[in-house]
C-alpha cells in the first residue's frame, strides 16, 4: 500500500504533537509549506492525499490557493481541509465558494480533526467500534458541582452514560473518567448528542441516558482511549 501524503500549510503549533503521535503512528508522510506561494507547486508535483491549509495566510490568501488547485483538471480531486476562525462567517463561505472539501474552526478540536482525516483519507475502515466499559464517570455543566453515573459503552468519538435524569440535548459539560488500568484521569469538553428517554428510548437496547460526544481531547488521551477500544475490540473477536 503506498503511503499516505498529507501536506501542512503554516500551522506548526497545531501540528507539532500530531506529527509526533498521530501522524508518525500512521506512517504518513508529511510535506509542508511555508506560504500560500509555495502549496500550489508541491500540490502540483507530490499529489498529496490531504491538503489543510490556513485560510488567513500572508500573501496568498488560502481561498485563492484552493480555487487555484480545484479549477485545474491535474489536482481537482485534492481533497482540502480550510482551517478558519471561529468568528468568520465571511472566511467560511469564501472558502466554500473557493471550492474546498471541508472546514475545521480555530481553536481546533483534535478529535474533530482525526475524524475528518480518517473521512478524507480513507480510513474509515479502520476506525474504531464502540465497545462496553463500565466505569464511573464525573460529569456537569462547566463551573457547575460534578454529577456521576456509568458509562455503558466508550468509543473514539464518546461513550453512553446510563442515567434516571438525562441533561437536555446540546449540554455543554465538563468530562472526567478513570479508563481501566491506567491512573490518570481522562479529562475533556463534551456535549450531550442526544437522549435515551426512559418512556420513548431512541435505541430499546440500552437504559435510560445520554450519548455523549467527546469535544476536545487532549491527543495523549486521545490515544489512550483509541487503544484501549482497539485492544478491547481485538480481544472480544478470538
Amino acid at each position: 500500500m503506498a503511503t499516505k501524503k498529507i501536506l501542512l500549510v503554516e500551522q506548526p503549533e497545531l501540528f507539532e504533537s500530531l506529527e509526533k503521535a498521530f501522524f508518525h503512528r500512521e506512517g504518513f508522510e508529511l510535506i509542508r509549506a511555508n506560504s500560500g506561494a509555495d502549496v500550489w507547486e508541491k500540490v502540483f508535483h507530490e499529489k498529496p492525499d490531504l491538503v489543510l491549509m490556513d485560510s488567513t495566510m500572508e500573501g496568498l490568501d488560502g481561498q485563492s490557493c484552493c480555487r487555484r488547485i480545484k479549477q485545474n483538471s491535474l489536482t481537482s480531486q485534492v481533497p482540502i481541509i480550510m482551517l478558519v476562525p471561529a468568528d468568520r462567517d465571511d472566511l467560511m463561505r469564501q472558502c466554500r465558494e473557493a471550492g474546498c472539501d471541508d472546514i475545521l474552526q480555530k481553536p481546533i478540536s483534535r478529535h474533530l480533526f482525526l475524524e475528518k482525516a480518517q473521512k478524507f483519507l480513507h480510513l474509515a475502515g479502520r476506525a474504531e467500534p464502540r465497545v462496553p466499559v463500565r466505569m464511573e464517570v464525573f460529569y456537569g455543566p462547566q463551573n457547575e458541582e460534578m454529577l456521576y453515573d456509568f458509562s455503558i459503552n466508550l468509543s473514539l468519538g464518546g461513550l453512553f452514560l446510563e442515567s434516571s435524569a438525562p441533561l437536555p440535548e446540546n449540554t455543554q459539560l465538563s468530562l472526567k473518567f478513570f479508563l481501566p488500568d491506567r491512573e490518570a484521569p481522562v479529562m475533556c469538553s463534551a456535549r450531550v448528542a442526544w437522549i435515551n428517554a426512559p418512556r420513548k428510548p431512541l435505541n430499546p437496547s440500552l437504559p435510560s441516558g445520554m450519548g455523549i460526544q467527546f469535544l476536545d481531547v487532549n491527543l495523549e488521551d486521545l490515544m489512550v482511549i483509541r487503544e484501549h477500544v482497539k485492544k478491547f475490540a481485538i480481544d472480544t473477536k478470538r
